[in-house]
This record gives structure tokens, C-alpha cells and sequence, in this order.
């Protein structure tokens, strides 16, 4: 199954995720209600997702590399950065697997108090499923076992039956 995005206005968003059952949190919420997020007005279709978790993009001068140096080392290593809104539209999608958290690796958008946020895909302790973000300015650190959502880029990352679907089943 492929991923289409776009086409959708923000809002619209927002209402079918409130529609499907799935919790947005409130500075989720603000973000993406925030001028600078946007969608595309055009449907895309997005067949190059994967899941990196970050100890295997290498080692890091710091034991939990920055988002600076995370963002840098997703794109030395041949990976691109997902559109925000790839996030809105994986989590309709539903279940994310057998995991708890997954991260966007997206360009960051800026909340109100200045600080800049991805959106992360999480399951809650009571299996309710919510799109919420996590503060990733360019100095924060991040766990090595952190599992992100990128674009592959180059299909010869991934093996030719695999296709966004496949992320979801991905245990996370």
C-alpha cells in the first residue's frame, strides 16, 4: 500500500484524525494549525519511506548525537528528510507496529515559544494511538535507540517488494 499525500488542508486533517479516533496532543495541535506548516495542494505519492534507528547511521562524536548532527548524518548516509504533513497521513493510516515512539526526520517546524519540533507517532500505555511532537532544536540530543521514519531516496535501499506498508508493520 502506498502513501498518498496532499491534496488536504490542514484542518481537514486535523477533523479526519479526530473522526478515526486517533489523540492529537496540544502543541501537535498548535503546530499544525501554526502559518508555517503546510500541505501540499496536490496529491503526492510517497513509496520511499523507511525506519532508521539512529546507532546504525554510525557513530557520533557524543554518545547521543545532537539533532544537528542526526539531521546532517540522515542525509550523508543517502536519506531525506520526510514533508511534515507525511506525518498527519501515515498516522490515519493506523497501527505503527509493535512499537511505541517513531519519529519524523522532517525539516523542523517552529512552535510558539521559539522552539523547533518534529512530530512523532506514538502509541500511549492504554494502546491509543497519537500524533504528538518532540522539541528538536538543532543542540538537543537524541537516544540512539530512536527509531525515525526517512525517505530512502534511492530505491536500491530497500528491497523491490517493499513498500510503505511495509513501514507500518515494521516493529518500531
Amino acid at each position: 500500500m502506498a502513501l498518498i499525500i496532499g491534496g488536504k488542508p490542514k484542518r481537514q486533517l486535523l477533523r479526519e484524525l479526530k473522526e478515526g479516533g486517533f489523540l492529537v496532543a496540544d502543541e501537535a495541535r498548535d503546530i499544525i494549525i501554526n502559518h508555517a506548516f503546510t500541505t501540499l495542494p496536490e496529491t503526492e505519492l510517497i513509496d520511499d519511506l523507511g525506519i532508521v534507528i539512529v546507532r546504525d547511521l554510525g557513530s557520533f562524536p557524543e554518545r547521543e548525537p545532537t539533532t544537528g548532527q542526526l539531521w546532517a548524518r540522515i542525509r550523508e548516509s543517502g536519506y531525506g528528510l520526510c514533508p511534515a504533513e507525511t506525518a498527519l497521513h501515515l498516522r490515519l493510516q493506523g497501527d505503527q507496529g509493535h512499537g511505541n515512539y517513531c519519529w519524523m526526520a522532517m525539516e523542523r517546524v517552529a512552535g510558539s515559544k521559539g522552539n523547533l519540533y518534529v512530530f512523532t507517532l506514538r502509541r500511549g500505555n492504554d494502546g491509543k494511538l497519537w500524533l504528538d511532537v518532540e522539541r528538536a532544536n538543532p543542540g538537543d540530543p537524541w537516544r540512539i535507540n530512536s527509531c525515525l521514519i526517512v525517505r530512502l531516496q534511492s530505491h536500491d535501499r530497500r528491497p523491490a517488494t517493499w513498500g510503505s506498508s511495509d513501514l507500518m508493520s515494521v516493529p518500531v
